[in-house]
């Protein structure tokens, strides 16, 4: 079994870039709504919003729910990939606060592969690379979008949208 980590994943994220002006906005909203969060900014958000549950900080690519894998469902929803909304329900996610980069970076990945999986199913079809594997993830945020979910919350840096 192998997982694929998507690259800057661990990134270093400068002071700059950490959803500061958000936090504000996250104190006006339940506590009792489960949020998911990108993994560079657990810390930030434990120390900031102590009383908030969230979905992973840094401590958690180890952790194991129940013998299943929670970084695993953390990629799986972060990459917007196939089957993604069955753990923003298993989790009862109703607020996502998410990485202006992050938003753009899978936007741009998904146009790529878009545009690359006709060469890779003609590589595929006579099978000089039978075992390519091509992305199947997905646009996070135009697939919350698309799925009901509303933008509650934009800055330069963060973006939050709840159920």
């Amino acid at each position: 079994l192998s997982i694929f980590i998507p690259k800057n994943i661990f990134r270093y994220t400068d002071v700059n870039s950490y959803p500061e002006q958000a936090i504000s906005f996250l104190k006006t909203l339940p506590l009792s709504e489960n949020i998911f969060n990108e993994y560079a900014w657990g810390g930030y958000l434990i120390w900031k919003i102590p009383e908030r549950k969230l979905f992973i900080d840094g401590r958690m690519p180890s952790w194991r729910k129940d013998g299943q894998f929670i970084f695993g469902d953390y990629i799986e929803i972060i990459e917007a990939r196939e089957g993604f909304q069955k753990n923003l329900d298993k989790y009862n996610v109703k607020i996502m606060l998410l990485n202006n980069k992050t938003i753009k970076d899978s936007a741009l990945r998904k146009q790529k592969m878009e545009r690359n999986n006709d060469f890779i199913s003609f590589l595929r079809k006579y099978r000089w690379l039978p075992f390519l594997n091509t992305y199947s993830g997905g646009d996070i945020y135009n697939e919350l979008i698309n799925s009901g979910w509303q933008t509650v919350y934009l800055d330069d840096v963060a973006t939050i949208l709840k159920r």
